[in-house]
């Protein structure tokens, strides 16, 4: 009986691992989708979504991040205190 329950406990965690792990990822693909747009505005949204998460993200996607923000802040203006905001965390 106890060896069940620790399977089946085994198997739980395994499938949450598996579910977060899958929550994550289209998470990140989602940010990506709006980084990627040709509307300024999603791509605002796509910085905007990235700030409350970022010390959570892997180093690559930092990186990802970082160069996206420099080459938004050569085309485009997002207004100043959002500029202001996305430098000091994005420059981390």
């Amino acid at each position: 009986m106890g060896l069940t329950l620790e399977r089946s406990s085994l198997r739980d965690k395994k499938a949450n691992l598996i579910d977060n792990v899958k929550e994550q990822f289209s998470n990140l693909n989602t940010i990506l989708q709006f980084l990627d747009s040709s509307d300024y505005l999603n791509r605002r949204i796509g910085f905007a979504l990235c700030i409350p998460k970022y010390d959570r993200f892997s180093e690559d996607f930092k990186i990802i991040i970082k160069r996206k923000w420099k080459n938004e802040t050569l085309k485009s203006k997002m207004g100043e205190s959002f500029t202001q905001l996305c430098n000091r965390i994005f420059s981390q």
